[in-house]
């Protein structure tokens, strides 16, 4: 678990993941497709979707790089439908969650 661990924490891919997951653990967790896409970045987020020329740009509607964590935390005028008020709570409760 200790090398793991350490591999994890210095790693080069997965760093999002490392934000939300900081442990490493051998528990199976049967989450829910769009969290795992939060988790991990792979969604339908600006950022993701521009590697694959899917996005014209990394850029949310009003004007920020367009990733996961830019959604969760952020109330914007002209995305108020896809940005979440109150982060500090969500971030918490997500981290509880996924530790849990």
């Amino acid at each position: 678990m200790g090398r793991w661990q350490h591999q994890w924490d210095r790693g080069q891919y997965g760093r999002t993941t490392h934000e939300i997951i900081q442990k490493v653990n051998n528990k199976s967790h049967n989450w829910p497709r769009q969290l795992t896409q939060f988790i991990t970045g792979h969604g339908p987020f600006p950022v993701y979707l521009h590697r694959f020329g899917k996005h014209q740009d990394n850029f949310c509607a009003c004007g920020q790089e367009g990733s996961p964590f830019h959604y969760a935390p952020s109330l914007h005028p002209f995305t108020s439908n896809v940005h979440s008020k109150d982060t500090k709570r969500h971030g918490t409760h997500l981290s509880r969650t996924i530790s849990n």
